[in-house]
């Protein structure tokens, strides 16, 4: 663990007010491209703007950080805002599963969203970019809509993405709403 972050909110930025849910990749060379959830101050630091994701690059996965998008690859005015990136590399470049945080996207509120980019910074959504909803179907066939969908995270095996996690809670929705809270 560091001691700090290695990419600290900057005033008058896209990021004034936070960066989080990082996203890394570890290229080849050892550089690291990351995508992050960042949000900026508005009024005069009394709230805050929506959601938006940065890239940022490092030659070393210590650093340091450099923010190399000037403005969102996401944002609600670019694509939809999105959150809980998870970023992965094949051959075919960079994929993305990200939150859809209102619908604006793929029109599922709180589903998934599947993007790719050649240089992970200029992203598309897939064809069909729907990639998960807060549907779950069980073993036995029977189906849930889960409250919260969140933070998803893959395993890759031999060069393909194999699995995902998440965290999850039930209920209607909102964090304040459930009883039950697991990764799955």
């Amino acid at each position: 663990r560091l001691d700090q972050p290695v990419l600290n909110a900057k005033p008058r930025t896209h990021y004034s007010m936070m960066t989080s849910n990082p996203t890394p990749i570890i290229n080849e060379d050892g550089s690291v491209l990351m995508i992050f959830k960042a949000r900026k101050y508005k009024e005069e630091y009394l709230y805050h703007g929506s959601m938006t994701l940065l890239a940022a690059t490092a030659p070393h996965y210590l650093g340091p950080y450099t923010v190399v998008s000037e403005e969102p690859i996401f944002s609600m005015t670019n694509i939809g805002e999105v959150e809980d990136p998870y970023l992965w590399k094949d051959e075919q470049g960079y994929h993305m599963l990200a939150k859809d945080q209102r619908g604006m996207v793929a029109g599922v509120a709180r589903g998934g969203v599947l993007c790719h980019s050649s240089d992970g910074l200029h992203w598309a959504l897939d064809k069909n970019p729907v990639a998960y909803t807060r549907w779950v179907e069980w073993s036995d066939g029977t189906k849930t809509k889960l409250g919260q969908r969140e933070r998803v995270q893959g395993l890759i095996e031999n060069g393909r993405l194999a699995y995902l996690s998440f965290a999850v809670l039930d209920g209607p929705g909102g964090f304040n709403n459930g009883t039950n809270s697991w990764n799955m």
